[in-house]
């Protein structure tokens, strides 16, 4: 009869404790077995997973250690003495006799006979491993379709729908400022930071510390990563989008002013060939830069193209702009 116990917790120390305090022992006479050490998932927002563990009672904890001992015993190869001159029948049955300890067929009643041996445990917890696998699988569907959604409410020409009298714009400015500054600090302990509301209605968390290189990366990589997660979380709860733009040594200002005059200047190249261009893959704040940069240019047009946060941004000539220039 299997009298195995399984617990779970937010860790597998957690779980340990969990099964130490229901079952009256100190955790040196506890044994068990991990099954999943759990993952937080992203910032708690999916991919939540809780530790689990097999705890097994004296009894059986004491026949499950004889039991492995003896299949590390088998598994080594230790054969019997053979026997003083023995016929070739019984030379051919020792041969033999390896080769049926591994088939699944015998080692079925040895489990039955005896305490658990290391293969049979090891098929036991076969359908665990591959519950974590399919576990596994699931959290990346659901990053891949976080990912997504946040994509599909990215656009470019959407407006941030927050207002200056929204009730819970203040709330919303005090978690954006929490979790930019918590990430930041992992990078630059003494991060701080504060927020605004910019003329288009986006909360803008400006981050201070010593070097703010090191928050904005290369290409303003990290920021970016830092921005796209803070927006994120501000939104979860939220039924009316608003954007949040994360800053460090007015970088922000720095790429938006670069950004304007690459725009004109790929949009005048693109006029004057009849030929379209493209920029390399860009952030959706930076496609509405270039969007709103070359809006009320004449000749030539904007498309994103491809899927995901990052897509890239093409300018084309005007429908019968190419033919005129051929």
């Amino acid at each position: 009869m299997n009298s195995n116990v399984e617990f779970e917790g937010k860790t597998a120390d957690d779980a340990v404790e969990l099964a130490c305090k229901e079952l009256g022992v100190v955790k040196k006479q506890l044994k068990y077995d991990v099954l999943s050490y759990g993952s937080t998932g992203i910032f708690g927002l999916v991919g939540v997973k809780k530790a689990r563990i097999r705890v097994y009672p004296p009894a059986a904890s004491a026949e499950a250690k004889k039991g492995r001992k003896s299949g590390s015993a088998k598994g080594k190869g230790k054969k019997p003495k053979k026997a003083a001159e023995p016929t070739p029948v019984q030379a051919e049955e020792e041969t033999a006799a390896p080769e049926t300890l591994e088939t699944p067929e015998t080692l079925e009643p040895a489990a039955e006979k005896a305490p658990e041996p290391v293969d049979a445990k090891v098929a036991e917890e076969a359908p665990e491993l591959q519950e974590d696998q399919a576990d596994l699988e699931t959290d990346l569907e659901e990053v891949q379709a976080v990912e997504a959604d946040f994509a599909d409410d990215a656009d470019e020409d959407e407006p941030s729908q927050a207002a200056e009298d929204d009730p819970n714009l203040e709330q919303c400015m005090d978690l954006a400022i929490e979790a930019s500054v918590t990430m930041a600090r992992t990078i630059a302990e003494e991060s701080t930071g504060k927020a605004s509301q910019n003329e288009d209605g986006d909360i803008v968390v400006t981050l201070e510390c010593e070097k703010p290189a090191v928050l904005i990366g290369r290409r303003g990589q990290t920021l970016d990563a830092i921005q796209y997660l803070v927006e994120k979380i501000v939104n979860r709860a939220r039924s009316k989008k608003i954007r949040v733009r994360v800053d460090a040594g007015d970088y922000l200002l720095k790429r938006e002013e670069s950004l304007i005059k690459q725009a004109k200047r790929l949009g005048a190249k693109v006029r004057k060939s009849g030929k379209p261009a493209s920029f390399s893959p860009m952030s959706a704040h930076d496609r509405r830069i270039v969007h709103l940069a070359l809006k009320s240019e004449k000749g030539i047009r904007t498309q994103s193209k491809g899927n995901g946060y990052l897509r890239k941004l093409v300018i084309f000539p005007q429908r019968g702009q190419a033919k005129k220039q051929s």
